[in-house]
């Protein structure tokens, strides 16, 4: 399930980011997201790794790197998919529901639901944050970048 949500993370993170990019804007936790912000696909880059914009990126762990990246899709009638690849390079969807309440994005699937805080969209790069456990406030941060 973790993998999950850190798979759903990064697709998130990388979809809002691409599109605040086009429209030549900076969203961060100041200003309110829109739908329009997270529709379309988000490729996972990787889990940030420092505070603030000093950092790196930790690459994510693709599941057949020669097939395509891994990548969460955002659909505007609030259902989406996080796809990967199995050995084939056949994508696989594990399809869920969205919704977004000011900078919180709610992903629901089969009676399970994560919450992610979208800390940042810049530069058709997404930040989003994903607690580490339900009972703490520690967050593990996972960059998405919208897929062309």
């Amino acid at each position: 399930m973790r993998r999950y949500l850190l798979i759903i993370v990064f697709h998130l993170a990388g979809a809002w980011l691409s599109t605040a990019y086009a429209h030549g804007e900076k969203k961060d936790d100041a200003n309110v997201l829109e739908m329009h912000d997270l529709v379309g696909a988000w490729e996972i880059e990787g889990v940030f790794m420092g505070e603030g914009d000093n950092g790196w990126v930790l690459p994510h762990k693709q599941s057949a790197p020669d097939c395509g990246q891994d990548h969460s899709v955002f659909r505007t009638d609030h259902t989406g998919g996080e796809i990967t690849f199995d050995e084939n390079c056949n994508p696989i969807e594990k399809s869920f529901r969205w919704k977004l309440e000011g900078n919180t994005l709610t992903l629901e699937r089969g009676g399970r639901s994560i919450k992610w805080h979208i800390q940042s969209l810049q530069e058709k790069s997404l930040r989003v944050g994903v607690q580490v456990r339900s009972d703490s406030e520690s967050r593990v941060y996972v960059v998405y970048n919208k897929k062309e």
